[in-house]
């Protein structure tokens, strides 16, 4: 089987880690059941985050070659969103 017909199959392989997905991966050796629904929905945010890191670094490493200049832009937005962000909680606690 091809890389491309698997990564069809069973979606792309990411090896993700981080130290909240190694705490949740403690808390739920007895199973997902054994967890809280809200420490579900943080074990699963905890993994979507992890993965759309992984996503953004290879989209990164793929499009650095060619569009040098539009990544940078594309970076500066998101970071100002980013701040924006952080400025907005700020106000708001």
């Amino acid at each position: 089987m091809t890389r491309t017909a698997d990564i069809f199959r069973n979606g792309p392989a990411y090896t993700i880690d981080s130290a909240a997905l190694k705490r949740f991966r403690q808390a739920a050796k007895a199973g997902l059941a054994s967890l809280s629904k809200a420490e579900r929905n943080a074990y699963a945010e905890a993994v979507e985050a992890r993965i759309k890191a992984a996503q953004c670094s290879e989209l990164r490493k793929a499009s650095r070659a060619r569009y040098p200049k539009e990544e940078e832009r594309l970076y500066k937005i998101a970071m100002n969103e980013k701040r924006a962000r952080q400025a907005a909680a700020m106000r708001e606690a």
